[in-house]
């Protein structure tokens, strides 16, 4: 639309997509330039959100790559169908930022989701958002993607460290690696070509008889984020199983996981796949690796503890 008086105003174009983008109602779009990664390249990103018919089921984010002349947005012929930003439950009406220093595109989102917005166990407050994320935008198989990662200026809130360095985790085995956590970041890094297992991941216990699980198979190529008995499950369509797709054929497979108190945010492959989903655990966390079927080789293992953003004045992000 265009207006010359912010009263009247005059439709000049429209974009739909195609129909397979079309699962939902769209709303909170959002349209902004990016330089592809290691080049010059300038392309522009339409970000909409989907009011049902996300991948996980209700509320989610799409994106589309293309043109933009200053009246009408086109989407490049093979991205007519829109990617999504995030195959968790959690992640809706996102929005960035203009004006960053160094060209940086940062978002952030309500981590929730439409189905059962009203019925969250949590007082006084009820909502939260995501962690603000560094959008990157890069080519891959002839298609170009966003990549997001939690933005480096959380880095500071990062306390105690503990470090595992190419260790080979064998067929049905489980190991500890922190208990009595509140807030934690996990970075792993697994070699591909020594992945045996069947299946393999991470299961973070919540309380008696309860867990949430994250589990990768290489074979199926995709990860399950399982939140079934993760905790508190307020609503009928809260709890479930959730996969997205993951790529296989680089040379590692990456994980960056972010637990804060009733939220979880899974980077995958440096933030090619990203899934949020909230739970409400009924006790501190106890995180674990397991592998299944087989053996597999850890390249590295940090786990941070995190503190309470609120401690850390702006100055030191």
């Amino acid at each position: 639309y265009e207006s010359k008086d912010l009263i009247h105003w005059n439709q000049i174009s429209s974009f739909k997509g195609n129909q397979e983008s079309h699962t939902g109602v769209w709303e909170c779009p959002d349209l902004f330039p990016m330089i592809v990664e290691t080049t010059e390249e300038k392309k522009w990103v339409l970000t909409v959100s989907v009011n049902d018919g996300s991948p996980a089921g209700g509320t989610g984010m799409q994106y589309f790559v293309g043109e933009f002349n200053g009246q009408k947005f086109i989407a490049d012929s093979n991205q007519e169908k829109g990617l999504w930003i995030d195959y968790g439950k959690d992640f809706y009406a996102g929005v960035t930022w203009n004006h960053v220093p160094k060209d940086r595109r940062l978002m952030i989102a309500w981590a929730d989701n439409w189905q059962y917005r009203d019925y969250l166990p949590t007082s006084p407050f009820k909502g939260q958002m995501s962690c603000v994320r560094e959008l990157k935008l890069v080519q891959k198989e002839k298609k170009y993607i966003l990549k997001q990662l939690p933005v480096k200026e959380m880095e500071c809130l990062r306390t105690n460290k503990h470090e595992m360095k190419n260790i080979k985790m064998g067929a049905d085995e489980e190991w500890t690696l922190c208990d009595k956590k509140e807030v934690l970041e996990l970075d792993i890094s697994y070699p591909i070509e020594k992945i045996h297992a069947q299946t393999f991941g991470i299961k973070i216990s919540t309380g008696k008889n309860r867990q949430f699980e994250i589990v990768f198979c290489k074979e199926k190529q995709c990860c399950f984020v399982d939140r079934t008995t993760a905790g508190v499950n307020p609503h009928d369509k809260f709890a479930g199983k959730y996969k997205a797709p993951v790529d296989f054929t680089q040379e590692f497979l990456t994980i960056k996981l972010l637990m804060d108190v009733s939220q979880s945010e899974l980077f995958i492959n440096n933030g090619e796949v990203v899934m949020s989903n909230l739970l409400f655990p009924e006790d501190f966390y106890k995180v674990k690796l397991f592998a299944t079927g087989g053996d597999l080789v850890i390249e590295k293992s940090i786990i941070y503890e995190m503190d309470e953003i609120m401690k850390h004045p702006l100055d030191e992000a």
